[in-house]
């Protein structure tokens, strides 16, 4: 039985909706499900293209997770159109750069005059073709679209005690990944636990292929560690010590990712800790008084901790390389960002074809910048989208984030209840570690990275609603 209860928040109801909506408690598969594709994605999701078993394997158990869904629940809440629009067009962009396109039209597309004419030469430039210069990583990239649609779906499907379900287990799986990782660091040159060749093996990589996603991971789960404290009651002294020692474990992890950019996160993370916690200090400091002097020895005492423990550890090898990589001026990343929007030029304003930077890249690098390396991202996904997606993909990623952020306002003057407002500073946290990290790297490209920020678009979606009286259904 699919239980239903009637909104109580005034004339208009919650956002606008009329008092006759109720909203559906969520049957237990959608949030079960949610909850199994969401460990699957995180632990097998973070090698990238080049671990394309393993992303089968995730597109697979999405697909079976979405068949299970719909078989076990005919019935399903209405589609938020509001986010779900601009990320059905995003997923859309590859299968319609698939298409053929007859050989007239396909030529004069720009950057393609260096292969019409090798087609010339074979007799081969009369067929038709796609917009895609490389058709097979463009089917692969779409493919991988799947595993973030299906949860963004289920988490659209879901009441607020389910997706509450959802962030709790995004942090265990934060936490298990942090756990992975130390073991990783300890076992050294044995590669023990872990999942992908990596040349590197004093970092802690979790279940990802890099160090920069593994960061990425680290600086959301600090996020959802500030929205579960912002609603869960602090006084009783399990959580928050379990909360804070957590937190401390993230932070320690981030610090051996020795990513650069990930380390520049924690500010991100500060600011969504403030903004999570502001109504609890608050409260606190009207129960009990400002008591300047009792802050000032606690600031001193945290001071004095952290420098034994700076003391304790600075000859350890792992602690060293930590120091010696945060210190490393970066040298490679704008010359590489000069020869993508050189290769954007080639190609605007269609885009080469989702997943085809690396040829449409190596076909137009300077020749000064050529080395025995061979570049694999733009490490700046906007560049890199653009360069593959052209005028369309820049005007979708414009209407989500327009989308996201509208909601996203909307939602928090609707004063909602402290569980969603958890949830939505969740949902923002997860979209400014991805935009920001996305200026120097490529997070997305991650079906793990993918999936967390599908999570992260469906929390900003509306509760799911029905009908008061909706045929079939029984209420309680």
């Amino acid at each position: 039985m699919i239980a239903l209860r009637q909104r109580r928040d005034g004339p208009l109801g919650r956002e606008g909706h009329p008092p006759a909506a109720t909203v559906i408690d969520t049957p237990r598969v959608i949030w079960i499900g949610a909850i199994v594709l969401l460990a699957v994605a995180v632990v097998l999701g973070g090698g990238g293209s080049p671990a394309a078993g393993f992303e089968l394997l995730v597109e697979l158990a999405a697909i079976l997770v979405l068949v299970v869904v719909l078989w076990s629940n005919p019935r399903r809440p209405a589609t938020d159109w509001w986010i779900a629009s601009p990320l059905l067009v995003l997923a859309l962009l590859p299968v319609l750069q698939l298409l053929p396109l007859p050989p007239g039209l396909w030529g004069l597309l720009p950057g393609r005059a260096a292969s019409v004419a090798a087609l010339e030469v074979v007799g081969a430039a009369d067929g038709w073709r796609p917009l895609s210069i490389v058709p097979s990583l463009t089917l692969a990239s779409s493919l991988a679209f799947i595993p973030p649609a299906v949860l963004f779906v289920l988490t659209m499907w879901s009441d607020v005690a389910a997706r509450q379900r959802l962030i709790y287990a995004l942090g265990a799986l934060v936490l298990v990944s942090v756990g992975v990782g130390m073991v990783q660091v300890a076992a050294g040159e044995s590669g023990l636990l872990r999942l992908y060749d990596q040349e590197l093996p004093r970092i802690l990589n979790g279940f990802q292929a890099n160090r920069n996603s593994q960061a990425d991971v680290l600086a959301i789960g600090l996020i959802v560690l500030a929205g579960i404290a912002s609603m869960v009651s602090l006084r009783r002294r399990t959580y928050a010590a379990f909360l804070s020692v957590a937190a401390l474990v993230f932070v320690v992890g981030m610090l051996a990712t020795q990513s650069r950019s990930g380390v520049a996160l924690l500010g991100v993370c500060a600011v969504a800790a403030v903004i999570a916690l502001q109504g609890r200090v608050r409260g606190f400091l009207r129960r009990r008084g400002p008591r300047p002097a009792a802050l000032i020895a606690g600031a001193l005492g945290l001071l004095v901790v952290g420098g034994v423990v700076v003391i304790a550890v600075k000859d350890n090898p792992v602690v060293r390389q930590v120091f010696v990589r945060l210190s490393e001026a970066e040298s490679g990343r704008p010359e590489l960002w000069t020869d993508t929007r050189f290769v954007i030029d080639q190609y605007w304003p269609t885009g080469a074809g989702v997943g085809t930077f690396v040829p449409a890249f190596l076909a137009g690098e300077r020749l000064d910048q050529v080395d025995p390396s061979a570049p694999n991202r733009a490490h700046n996904d906007y560049l890199e989208f653009i360069l593959e997606a052209g005028v369309p993909g820049l005007l979708v990623l414009v209407w989500l984030v327009a989308a996201a952020g509208l909601r996203l306002v909307r939602r928090v003057r609707a004063m909602p209840l402290p569980e969603e407002r958890a949830q939505l500073i969740v949902a923002g946290g997860i979209f400014a570690v991805v935009a920001l990290h996305s200026l120097v790297d490529y997070p997305l490209r991650s079906i793990s990275i993918a999936s967390i920020m599908a999570v992260g678009a469906g929390l900003l979606t509306r509760m799911p609603l029905f009908d008061s009286n909706p045929a079939g259904a029984e209420s309680n």
